[in-house]
């Protein structure tokens, strides 16, 4: 590795290891499998830095800072010290945007636990907005993309994605 590589990759600089179609994100006990790379929750930013390279920032008017990569369709939030509290899949539009919301959708293949992550948030708790789910000390939270109607017409597309964080 030569010197401007070093800094480029101890800087954030790297790109992406993986195409988007070729992400594999697995949620379980603690922990998120992301092509064989085992992220904790909380874990520091430069751990998702060295496989999904350098991410777009926004600061939001609460003080989080949002970590976003457009092209793989994840986000993450953190609180100005780099340790990233939350990860974010975004598979599907909905009613609500936001400014950190990825340009593009996620492409690649979500479970949890395995099983089809729509499925598995199907069977959370229905809070008008969104399904919320605990799993194994995670809570995890996925909006609905239309308000009005829910998951009552199916699972499919009926979730923005998933956010994962610690459960409180």
């Amino acid at each position: 590795m030569g010197f401007c590589d070093f800094f480029k990759t101890l800087f954030g600089g790297a790109k992406p290891k993986y195409a988007p179609e070729e992400l594999n994100i697995d949620i379980t006990s603690n922990v998120i499998n992301i092509n064989g790379n085992i992220i904790d929750v909380p874990c520091h930013l430069d751990a998702l830095k060295k496989f999904l390279g350098k991410p777009r920032k926004f600061v939001g008017k609460s003080g989080n800072i949002n970590f976003t990569w457009d092209e793989l369709g994840l986000y993450c939030y953190t609180k100005g010290n780099n340790v990233v509290y939350c990860m974010a899949v975004k598979a599907n539009f909905g009613e609500i945007q936001t400014d950190f919301d990825p340009k593009n959708l996620f492409k690649g293949k979500l479970t949890i636990c395995g099983a089809p992550w729509e499925e598995v948030m199907h069977g959370g708790d229905d809070l008008e907005v969104a399904r919320e789910r605990t799993l194994d000390g995670l809570s995890l939270f996925a909006e609905y993309t239309n308000m009005d109607k829910g998951d009552s017409e199916g699972t499919a597309g009926a979730y923005t994605g998933v956010e994962v964080q610690l459960g409180s």
